[in-house]
């Protein structure tokens, strides 16, 4: 298994559209991607503007051969390009 994880920050003038981004691109993801186990986004209760995505895959092929080159995972860029002020994306491997 291989997991993704991004950090973001966002800016405040555009968190609902974020989220409503971010949904729309996790249920496109898990509709789509046979090896996708998992998208879940989290939100910071203490502060509204960050967020964090947590994403398994079968293996890194299905993110970099699959899910990277999705004309949906383009749009999501594409369309919240302007909002992020801070994106840290991590990858983890699975050992048990």
């Amino acid at each position: 298994m291989f997991a993704i994880s991004v950090f973001f920050e966002i800016d405040p003038a555009h968190v609902r559209d974020f989220m409503a981004a971010a949904l729309e691109h996790a249920g496109k993801t898990l509709a789509n991607e046979r090896d996708c186990i998992a998208f879940d986004i989290f939100r910071d209760p203490d502060d509204d503007c960050r967020f964090y995505f947590h994403e398994c895959y079968t293996d890194k092929s299905a993110v970099e051969d699959v899910h990277n080159k999705t004309p949906y995972f383009a749009a999501f860029g594409e369309r919240t390009k302007g909002w992020i002020l801070k994106r840290e994306p991590r990858v983890w491997e699975h050992i048990g």
